[in-house]
């Protein structure tokens, strides 16, 4: 068991609905044998009141510099989304980024608002794994999350076939 236990309650605003919520915290401390039992619970008190002194809490986490400014969304930016969300496409927010990408070859539209990214070798989209013949059966399954396994995977193996099979939230 611990030595000391200051319980408090913080109140929290919710930064999109500013709903206040309050929480009930503990903070536990233990201490080395040669505290005196009678001080260690002042010395909790002391570290407690220094932990939260206004002189030193910062009055806001975020500058409101920071808040005011808007996004920059560029192509590459949502390429690499794309990639993050491989193979679990994406609904892009970024319809005119995305629109130009697809003109340029670099992204395709799997289905209404989903894109996936496009590379030279070929990729077979499937709702379920196809049945092959025997002489096409594969030597090796490689299942990954991330396109940048893929691609690491691909890079390595030569007259691969890629199958995809995804699904959306």
């Amino acid at each position: 068991p611990c030595h000391a236990q200051l319980e408090f309650c913080v109140f929290l605003v919710s930064g999109a609905t500013g709903c206040h919520s309050r929480e009930a915290r503990a903070l536990r401390f233990w201490f080395k044998p040669r505290v005196p039992p009678d001080e260690r619970f002042h010395d909790a008190q002391a570290f407690f009141r220094e932990l939260v002194s206004p002189q030193d809490f910062p009055k806001a986490y975020i500058d409101d510099s920071v808040l005011n400014q808007t996004a920059v969304i560029s192509e590459q930016r949502v390429l690499d989304l794309i990639e993050m969300a491989y193979p679990n496409p994406m609904n892009a927010e970024v319809k005119d980024a995305l629109e130009s990408l697809e003109e340029k070859g670099l992204t395709r539209a799997m289905s209404d608002g989903i894109y996936v990214r496009q590379h030279s070798v070929d990729t077979q989209v499937v709702k379920q794994m196809p049945t092959l013949c025997s002489s096409r059966q594969p030597s090796i399954a490689v299942i990954t999350a991330l396109y940048c396994e893929k691609q690491a995977v691909d890079a390595m193996m030569d007259n691969q076939e890629t199958y995809v099979r995804y699904t959306t939230v």
